[in-house]
This record gives C-alpha cells, sequence and structure tokens, in this order.
C-alpha cells in the first residue's frame, strides 16, 4: 500500500541546487538574528526564539522588534516551502521524491549542492548520499 503524500510540492534536486544561495542568506541571518537574541535575552533566548517560530510572540504584550524580524526571516524561508530543521546547525529540507518515496533531500548550510537524503521519519545522523547507488 502506498503512503499518502504528506508534501504538496516535491523538489527536483536541480531546483533545490538553485535555491541554495538564497537559502544562504536567510541562514546566515537568521543565525545572527539569534545571537542578537541571546545577546538581548540572554538565557530566555532559545525560549523567545521558539515562541518567535510558533507565533507565541503576538502574544506578548511589547511586541520586540527582533522578534517581528525573525518571524519574518523564517517566513521568507518557509516561502520557499522549505522545512528549516535546525538553525544553529544551518539545516533545512526539502521534500522531494525518490523512487515513489517520499523522502527530505538535506542540505546544512556552507555544502555548496545537494547531496544528501534522508526518510521523513530519520534525521540529519541518517541521512544517505544521493549518489551510493550510482
Amino acid at each position: 500500500m502506498r503512503k499518502k503524500k504528506v508534501f504538496k510540492r516535491h523538489f527536483t534536486v536541480a531546483e533545490a541546487n538553485a535555491l541554495i544561495p538564497e537559502l544562504q542568506k536567510l541562514m546566515l541571518k537568521l543565525q545572527a538574528q539569534l545571537m542578537r537574541a541571546r545577546e538581548e535575552y540572554g538565557e530566555e533566548a532559545h525560549k523567545v526564539f521558539t515562541l518567535s517560530l510558533s507565533n507565541g510572540h503576538k502574544e506578548t504584550s511589547e511586541p520586540s522588534s527582533l522578534l517581528e524580524q525573525i518571524h519574518k526571516t523564517v517566513d521568507e524561508l518557509h516561502n520557499y516551502g522549505v522545512v528549516l530543521k535546525d538553525l544553529e546547525m544551518g539545516l533545512v529540507d526539502f521534500p522531494h521524491m525518490r523512487e515513489g518515496q517520499e523522502v527530505f533531500l538535506c542540505w546544512r548550510l556552507g555544502e555548496e549542492r545537494i547531496s544528501f537524503y534522508h526518510e521523513l521519519d530519520k534525521g540529519f545522523s541518517e541521512r544517505r548520499s544521493l549518489f551510493e547507488d550510482e
């Protein structure tokens, strides 16, 4: 029995590779924003950042312009149809169809191209080479 597709959009490797320059800019911007959040909020930065990602910042009595910037940058990233997996490591996944199975193409900030994938329920540590079967 075939599994129902989770994602509406699936990237080809070429489409994902074409996005890397823009994603690099956004990830570096987000990492800088997180560093500023750590300076502004200290040990609470992770909690504040997590709230920002989940729209929780809208519930605060005094919205922070930094939180608004973070939220806007995350929205920019998500508008491409990618999944932010780990900001500190710079991990982004792209929904992809491989041999009839829905998987994630896996990219890490600093990598020049997409070379890895993993199953939807797996993560970075279990990624596999796209080229191992060639």
